[in-house]
């Protein structure tokens, strides 16, 4: 019978792996390797996570029993107002543990290309694969828990996984210290900071002439800046630990909430950037840069006025009030 983590990786198979390396530019091998070691994450923090009965329970109620949908469209059902139950982020902290995002981070760094997309893509697939062997087996939290400890026991110890071993153990790690980090901030606080990129998004989306519904060309320019920003953070840093994947479905409806109203979006920026002076000042100026750079190149990114995009303006005069309103609520 297959290691429970082999059984993971099996869910992506060969002909896939060669897919997602052209994908995401990477070679296969290395994608290959990024699914074994994002499965064995999994099964040892779950099987952390179930050491006590109470643990157990709470991570066998966890497993997803319904698909969850995807990061652009949980993005954009939240500026429409359709806000998910579950969005990838909240099933990708469910599965990982809070310290995900420096998690992959790191991971990324190590094996050359962005693993946050992979993480979400395998999320979903690696939780119903565990949600289907826990019913096959007829396994009680107990028996789960003992199903989690043992799979993950045996692959880090096998010798042929010992490279895979190496970077679970030094990733969990990583994944503790942010977990640490993250507990100096209260909730609120924590959601303040994740979400001013995008009601910097939404600022200017609002200025714009095609409004909140914008086009595709700026919410790529908002994720592309925010992806190019963050690669140079820690993973252990602040931002390394809140950023790197879509809204929680909380964060969703805030942020939902904020765009019907005129000033609450500039707030959620003003506050973040108080809480950052307050608890992490030696990031704040990685913070203002990013939030920033995200106003600039969403504003960039479509001409306004003109007609078949000829005669437009790169950045128009709203725009330019709201970009500058942004930037004083980072002051």
């Amino acid at each position: 019978m297959d290691n429970l983590v082999n059984s993971l990786e099996a869910l992506v198979p060969a002909e896939l792996l060669e897919r997602l390396g052209r994908h995401f530019d990477a070679d296969a091998a290395a994608v290959g390797k990024a699914v074994t070691v994002l499965s064995g994450l999994a099964v040892a923090e779950l099987a952390r996570r179930a050491a006590t009965p109470d643990g157990a329970t709470a991570t066998l109620l966890a497993l997803p029993q319904k698909d969850e949908p995807g990061l652009l469209a949980s993005l954009m059902a939240a500026l429409k107002g359709k806000i998910p139950s579950e969005t990838p982020a909240d099933r990708m902290q469910a599965l990982f543990g809070g310290g995900i995002h420096s998690m992959v981070a790191a991971l990324s760094r190590r094996l050359g290309f962005d693993l946050g997309p992979l993480a979400a893509m395998l999320t979903p697939m690696i939780g119903q694969h565990l949600a289907k062997s826990a019913k096959k087996e007829n396994l009680d939290a107990a028996g789960f828990a003992n199903l989690l400890l043992y799979g993950s026991e045996e692959f880090l110890a096998a010798p042929e996984n010992a490279e895979a071993a190496a970077m679970i153990r030094e990733t969990l790690a990583i994944g503790g210290q942010a977990e640490l980090l993250l507990a100096g901030f209260t909730p609120d606080e924590l959601e303040r900071i994740h979400t001013a990129p995008m009601a910097a998004y939404a600022i200017i989306a609002k200025a714009s002439i095609s409004g909140i519904r914008s086009t595709v060309a700026e919410i790529k320019a908002a994720h592309q800046t925010g992806l190019e920003l963050l690669k140079k953070a820690e993973p252990t840093s602040l931002l390394g630990a809140v950023f790197g994947a879509c809204l929680s479905s909380s964060e969703a409806a805030e942020l939902k909430q904020e765009i019907a109203g005129d000033g609450e979006l500039i707030e959620t920026i003003r506050g973040a950037t108080a809480i950052l002076k307050r608890k992490a000042p030696g990031e704040l100026e990685d913070f203002r840069r990013l939030v920033l750079e995200v106003a600039q190149r969403v504003a960039e990114a479509g001409k306004e006025g003109g007609f078949l995009g000829i005669g437009g303006v790169k950045v128009s005069e709203k725009e330019k009030v709201a970009i500058g309103q942004i930037t004083a609520a980072l002051e």
